[in-house]
């Protein structure tokens, strides 16, 4: 009797946890983001509370983006979010590193040398952006 409740546990919980790691069950979200020096700037295409928005704090910073601002640190008060990872610079480019709500976990890409404009989505980042176009990947 105990297995056949445990199967049907099983049968009722899988789909659910399924559905948690599944690509359809992340959040869609579009962001173009731009940085010169230490001038983070950011366009919200779509999944986000927010339009555009900047954030000045050297090049040495690290700051946090998610569907309802920027913050300057990982550290702090911010509100729930369906997605949020950081960003810095990272040699001639930028890296992102996923707090939550992507398919990936880290991300980089190498720019010019007048600033570096790139399109970080939940499935990953074109270098340089490409407005409103889908992801392949």
């Amino acid at each position: 009797m105990q297995r056949l409740c445990v199967g049907i546990l099983l049968a009722i919980l899988a789909p659910q946890l399924a559905a948690q790691d599944s690509p359809a069950a992340l959040p869609s979200f579009a962001i173009v983001l731009g940085q010169t020096g230490g001038r983070w700037t950011a366009e919200c295409e779509t999944g986000c509370t927010w339009t555009k928005l900047a954030i000045d704090c050297g090049r040495n910073c690290t700051p946090v983006i998610d569907q309802h601002g920027v913050y300057r640190s990982a550290r702090g008060d911010r509100q729930a979010s369906t997605f949020a990872f950081t960003v810095r610079t990272a040699g001639n480019g930028v890296a992102a590193t996923t707090l939550q709500g992507t398919a990936w976990r880290a991300l980089s890409g190498t720019c010019g040398d007048r600033g570096c404009q790139v399109r970080i989505t939940e499935r990953g980042i074109e270098v340089p952006a490409t407005r409103g176009r889908a992801d392949d990947a």
